[in-house]
């Protein structure tokens, strides 16, 4: 996996928005965001949304390895989007970061278009995909 598979800067990828989701094993939220993902995995497809899971933290909060992402994709059915671990939470700023993490990017500019802390609806990754399939 690496970034630059996202980077769509004309749309002939047909990749409109990417969402990037910061989980842990051990997060009772994450977990249901990945409960609810393959529902959408057909809708996101059609819209061009792309969806990248990174693991940060393994069951007892050490930093995720390939194994926690292998075994995140596989538990909760994520074949239809990508999994890795990111071990140093690349995504995590300053301070305290609520999970899941989302990260909304515009593929065309590789820009981060909004961060959102906690599992919530898909509303800004669907509006910015929208704008970009125009």
């Amino acid at each position: 996996i690496a970034i630059q598979d996202y980077f769509d800067c004309d749309g002939s990828k047909g990749i409109h928005a990417l969402l990037i989701i910061n989980s842990a094993t051990w997060c009772g939220a994450c977990q249901e965001e990945a409960t609810d993902l393959p529902s959408h995995a057909a809708t996101f497809a059609a819209k061009g949304i792309r969806v990248l899971t990174l693991m940060v933290q393994n069951a007892s909060g050490a930093p995720a390895s390939l194994a926690t992402a292998t075994s995140w994709r596989n538990n909760f059915g994520l074949d239809a989007y990508a999994t890795a671990a990111d071990p140093n939470f690349t995504f995590a700023g300053n301070g305290n970061v609520g999970l899941p993490l989302q990260i909304i990017v515009d593929p065309r500019t590789m820009e981060i278009v909004d961060r959102i802390e906690g599992y919530g609806d898909y509303t800004s990754l669907t509006q910015l995909a929208s704008q970009n399939a125009n």
